[in-house]
């Protein structure tokens, strides 16, 4: 058995103590793990002495703590006093159920800020400054805030970031009092009156006549004074009686001064507001009584008489834009040194014929601009020539001279003057001889030569007449047989002068027969480019009963011929359901003929650019046994009848879904492009098949037939009617604007104004006279209304710069064929020509060759 020795207790303890000694060692020795101390932070507290913080845990505040304590504790104000601010390490700490937080990492300094208790605040002075007009910023001189605390203290407060602010701080018009603002507190500030709207009237040297002036001042306006430099204000706030019409020319008047407007608009409503405006001047330094083209000693002159006004020097100027030319003339003093003293200006227009372009070619042809350049000390203006109604400068705008090979006429362009010259390769005049025209001139250039008139008639050039120019004298008669003429046809006149080899001296089957070598043909006799209408041209009749319309386009000679023994018209071409067939249908107006005459005669060409499928075939009714059923009508009213549903079914492959053909119609062999006056857009469908009628670009304005495959059933179809009855410019709400209004049918309201656009394309050949240039193409604001069958389309043109702009107008965009995301050219009938001022522009509305009888406007600076 084992024995067991107990040890006394203390030699047990010491025993114990002993081993736990040598593990402690023996751990140490070996490098075993040991617990470092833990790091300590400081904590600063900066508590003001009108606040109490208490942290839990915590008897006192404590100023020392381990890291990554967090610190919780509460914030007490005193009576009347408010916390502003709790903040460690200088960042706001935002309390929690009225708790703050504070976790300290590194050595923190807690602030406590404390601020009284605000009560209220009041404006115990008055700015200085009590009265204002809208626009007025508020000035708050002279004024003095006090801030009131709960304690019973006050104490005054500036305007700033830290102190009050202002509302408004500019005034708007109808204000009568404005607000201080500190913290959640507002002071109401009444004005000595209501703010109203301040209008100023500065004539810069002017006087208005008194009748305006009493009549203003007749109104009663506040605040109504005049300065002694004519300066007139008063002031208003949405109770003006009526608006008030600002001076026109007749009512302002300034010595050696004339008025050219107002700088802001030219009435002042109750909705204008603060307004001021000055009034324009052009210094009068010359007054112009004339201008005119002149040979002395047989060299030509552009000549312009006036008098001096305040100007001392004058000289004439002429400039084209296109081919960068500029020309100075000679300059003219005011050796009298009185004023209203004449003067006579010459510029050598040989300067003109021997310029050249930047790039060493001539501008034969190119419009100059005019301009006259008045010098004061100086001050030098320059001043074109307007010579449209209202001018007061006396010009012949008919005028033309030669000298030294050279032509030189004069030439308008929104009614400004300007001129231009053409090498005189010949000169005549028109007459008639007989059954014939005859073009009667000289050509002293070309003596012994020949010259050949020619005309492009509809499709080919024809030979017109020629002559030998004398060798002498260079004279010629050419003799046109006027029974001989293409009628039906604007004949375009060109000219070719051949040395006896055949070679050409001048022009070619493309020159026009130039109409300013004509001495007997100007405004008065020009044919309208429309179908060859005959306008106020001169007429010449051969025996047999044609008629010869001899007239210009552009700037050469045309002929227009008709019988008007016997005349036809073609007014409208229609697609008609008759009975189960589909006919095109050509209407119009006869003299002369019996019903038995009328024989018409159609032929069909395939258009591929239309369908794309290839082009040539041709089919002539004339060689079928198709019958045209012709009705004639006492009053000379015809319709012909061409059954096109018996003679399509093949004439084409209706998988190709489209299928088109151009028109040639007439009567008695003289079939030619048919372009109607008008054509229906009404359909008809018969065996899936669509009739239309097409006359656009895409078939040059050559009536077409279009078939296209559809699944409408048999019958007519109405489309969408919309005619144009009306075309005006105005001014309206300050605003320049195109109206144009038609009627509708067919179609819905609401169709018509979801589908249309408007655009207007540069037109450099309008605005100068020349191809050169941008054609960019601007879309201004536009807006169409449809009510009843009634629309009306107003565009607002007022941003447009000043230039030439050809319109391009579409309806229904979709249905005619917009797909180019552009409008289409849009054709005026009659003469246009319409004008309204509108601030410092001109608007005019012009649809003259220079825009191809569409819709153009003419933006200028007004003058």
């Amino acid at each position: 058995m084992t024995k067991t020795h107990k040890l006394p207790k203390n030699i047990f303890f010491a025993f114990f103590a002993t081993i736990m000694l040598a593990i402690s060692c023996l751990l140490a020795s070996c490098g075993g793990p040991s617990v470092p101390p833990a790091t300590m932070y400081n904590v600063t507290w900066e508590v003001s002495d009108k606040a109490t913080v208490a942290v839990e845990g915590y008897e006192t505040l404590p100023t020392q703590v381990e890291e990554d304590t967090s610190l919780v504790f509460t914030v007490t104000a005193a009576e009347n006093y408010e916390i502003s601010s709790v903040k460690s390490n200088s960042k706001k700490v935002t309390a929690s159920k009225g708790k703050y937080t504070v976790k300290v990492t590194k050595d923190t300094s807690i602030s406590v800020e404390t601020g009284r208790v605000i009560t209220g605040i009041e404006v115990s002075k008055n700015p200085t400054k009590l009265t204002y007009f809208a626009g007025d910023a508020l000035d708050v001189a002279g004024m003095e805030v006090k801030v009131k605390y709960a304690t019973g203290e006050s104490e005054v407060i500036t305007k700033g970031a830290d102190g009050y602010s202002v509302s408004p701080s500019i005034f708007e018009g109808g204000e009568t009092s404005f607000k201080v603002i500190y913290d959640d507190f507002e002071a109401i500030v009444n004005l000595d009156g209501r703010v109203e709207y301040l209008v100023t009237i500065d004539p810069a040297g002017g006087t208005i006549v008194s009748k305006w002036m009493s009549d203003l001042e007749a109104l009663g306006l506040s605040n109504y004074s005049v300065a002694a430099n004519g300066v007139i204000t008063f002031s208003y706030f949405n109770n003006l009686p009526h608006d008030i019409q600002l001076p026109v020319e007749s009512q302002i008047t300034r010595e050696d001064f004339s008025f050219q407007g107002w700088s802001n608009a030219a009435a002042i409503t109750n909705t204008s507001g603060t307004f001021s405006t000055t009034a324009k001047w052009q210094a009068e330094l010359v007054v112009i009584h004339s201008a005119e083209l002149k040979v002395e000693n047989e060299h030509p002159y552009l000549i312009v008489e006036g008098q001096y006004k305040v100007a001392n020097e004058v000289y004439l100027y002429l400039y084209e834009g296109n081919a960068k030319i500029s020309l100075t003339g000679d300059t003219y003093t005011n050796t009298t040194g009185v004023n209203g003293a004449e003067f006579e200006v010459k510029f050598d227009l040989l300067k003109l014929a021997h310029g050249v372009t930047e790039d060493g070619g001539s501008f034969e042809g190119a419009w100059m601009d005019i301009r006259f350049n008045a010098k004061f000390g100086d001050r030098v203006e320059s001043m074109e020539l307007f010579v449209g109604e209202g001018s007061q400068i006396e010009v012949d705008l008919t005028q033309r001279i030669e000298a030294e090979g050279y032509a030189f006429l004069f030439a308008t362009y929104a009614n400004m003057l300007k001129v231009y010259y053409n090498t005189v390769h010949y000169s005549y005049s028109v007459a008639q001889e007989g059954n014939n025209i005859a073009i009667i001139g000289a050509a002293k250039l070309y003596k012994g030569a020949t010259i050949l008139v020619t005309a492009w008639a509809g499709s080919s050039e024809v030979e017109l007449g020629s002559a030998t120019i004398d060798a002498t004298t260079g004279e010629f008669k050419v003799l046109i047989d006027i029974d001989s003429i293409v009628q039906e046809t604007n004949n375009y006149c060109h000219v070719t002068i051949s040395n006896a080899d055949g070679e050409a001296l001048h022009g070619s089957t493309g020159t026009n027969l130039a109409i300013a070598a004509c001495s007997n043909i100007a405004d008065m006799v020009k044919l309208d480019k429309k179908k060859g209408d005959v306008v106020n041209a001169i007429k010449m009749t051969s025996e047999s009963g044609v008629a010869a319309y001899v007239g210009y386009q552009w700037d050469g000679l045309i002929i227009f011929a008709q019988n008007e023994a016997q005349t036809i018209t073609y007014e409208l071409a229609a697609i008609e359901y008759v009975e189960g067939e589909v006919y095109y249908v050509v209407s119009g107006m006869t003299k002369g003929y019996t019903l038995a005459e009328l024989e018409f005669e159609m032929d069909l060409q395939h258009n591929a650019n239309i369908d794309g499928a290839g082009w040539g075939y041709e089919f002539d009714t004339n060689d079928s046994d198709v019958t045209f059923r012709v009705e004639l009508e006492a009053n000379g009213a015809y319709k012909c009848y061409v059954p096109v549903s018996q003679i399509m079914g093949g004439l084409w492959d209706p998988a190709n879904t489209i299928w088109a053909f151009t028109v040639h119609f007439g009567i008695a062999g003289a079939r030619k492009d048919f372009k109607p006056d008008a054509i229906s857009t009404d359909y008809a469908v018969k065996d899936g098949v669509k009739y239309s009628i097409r006359q656009d670009g895409s078939t040059w304005s050559i009536a077409a037939l279009v078939m296209e495959t559809t699944d409408e059933a048999d019958g007519m179809v109405a489309t969408p009617k919309i005619a144009v009855t009306n075309i005006a410019i105005g001014e309206v709400s300050g605003k320049a604007v195109i109206t144009i209004s038609g009627t509708y049918a067919n179609v819905e309201a609401a169709a018509l104004e979801a589908d249309y656009r408007v655009d207007f394309q540069q037109n450099p050949y309008a605005a100068t006279g020349g191809w050169d240039g941008t054609w960019d193409v601007l879309r201004p604001e536009a807006t169409l209304v449809a009510e009843n069958g009634v629309w009306t389309l107003s565009i607002d043109v007022t941003d447009m710069e000043a230039w030439a702009y050809t319109s391009h107008i579409c309806l229904l965009c979709a249905t005619a064929h917009a797909e180019d995301g552009t409008g289409h050219d849009f054709p005026v009938s009659g003469t246009l020509d319409e004008s309204v001022t509108v601030g410092s522009k001109t608007y005019t509305l012009s649809n003259s060759d220079a825009f191809w009888g569409n819709l153009g406007l003419i933006v200028a600076e007004a003058q």
